[in-house]
């Protein structure tokens, strides 16, 4: 899985506490929700499931490697970067919650890229070799363990399934449980537990903790199945652009805060463009400028 021309064998959280460093203090982040305390939690935040995704992320990922392109940090960064997008897409394939991202035999090649990869996952997390004496630790066991969904999926899919949810089999719903069970008492006695599990289970107490440690299960709920979204806003809510930025003054930002806006205004005009425009619009929004002419292009080409 590892391509041959890195320099270094060796993953170290040192790349991301540079990261942290050179991106402190400025407004526009190479990677926003990576931050001191997601490198160095207390004893309670290391359970947090949303401190490793920010961590294990395409966009930490990315920003090492732009860091290693434009602000010539050593190659061994690589390395770490490439761990971090590796760990980041084998999460991506076991928690997959749409048919984009299930397993399913509908476009092969895309079935089989999945499965090589996931068990290259296996191989790798095999021969890793984790601290100072390279032990074995629990974190190989429960991934090699829950790749296991490889022999699963084959069967359910040859069973006539046309797709199987990886996200089904993980127990984000029983940890979602327990954290709203844990909402008022941290440390439940069996009778306060007996109690709370009663009132979760009649009442559908089972609106997401945001200081829980998982993530939503994604599942409904039938307390929820007559609730309805108002997502129209009233027009005191809008503004227009020309009272967010100031066309006629630039701002001052660094070539890497340049970096990060550009990507952004282009993840914005993309999403636009996808509601069907006409040509005049689309000219008007997109120029035709290669990225690699572009020296704000950075990041992006990274992405």
């Amino acid at each position: 899985m590892q391509p041959s021309d890195y320099t270094a064998s060796k993953v170290s959280v040192g790349p991301l506490k540079d990261l942290v460093s050179y991106q402190e203090g400025m407004a526009l982040k190479l990677a926003p929700k990576l931050s001191r305390g997601v490198l160095e939690p207390s004893h309670f935040e290391k359970m947090k499931f949303s401190s490793a995704m920010h961590v294990f992320s395409k966009s930490s990922s990315a920003a090492l490697r732009y860091m290693v392109v434009e602000e010539h940090r050593p190659e061994s960064y690589l390395t770490t970067a490439w761990f971090l997008e590796t760990v980041d897409h084998w999460f991506d394939l076991m928690s997959s919650r749409n048919t984009v991202t299930a397993l399913s035999h509908f476009k092969m090649e895309e079935y089989d890229k999945a499965i090589i990869f996931l068990r290259d996952s296996i191989h790798l997390f095999r021969g890793l070799k984790i601290g100072p004496k390279g032990s074995w630790k629990p974190v190989q066991t429960g991934l090699v363990m829950a790749t296991t969904i490889l022999e699963v999926q084959h069967d359910l899919l040859r069973q006539g399934h046309k797709f199987v949810l990886t996200s089904r089999f993980t127990q984000d719903c029983l940890e979602n449980t327990f954290s709203s069970i844990r909402l008022r008492n941290s440390v439940p006695t069996p009778v306060e537990f007996q109690y709370a599990l009663r009132a979760v289970t009649v009442g559908q107490f089972l609106s997401p903790v945001h200081t829980g440690s998982y993530v939503e299960d994604g599942s409904d709920h039938l307390a929820d199945f007559l609730d309805t979204q108002n997502s129209s806003c009233s027009l005191p809510d809008v503004l227009r652009v020309e009272q967010l930025v100031e066309l006629t003054t630039p701002p001052d930002i660094t070539k890497t805060e340049s970096c990060v806006l550009y990507h952004l205004a282009g993840y914005i005009v993309k999403r636009v463009i996808s509601f069907s425009l006409c040509d005049k619009c689309q000219c008007a929004l997109v120029k035709n400028v290669s990225d690699g002419e572009n020296e704000r292009a950075g990041l992006l080409v990274l992405k």
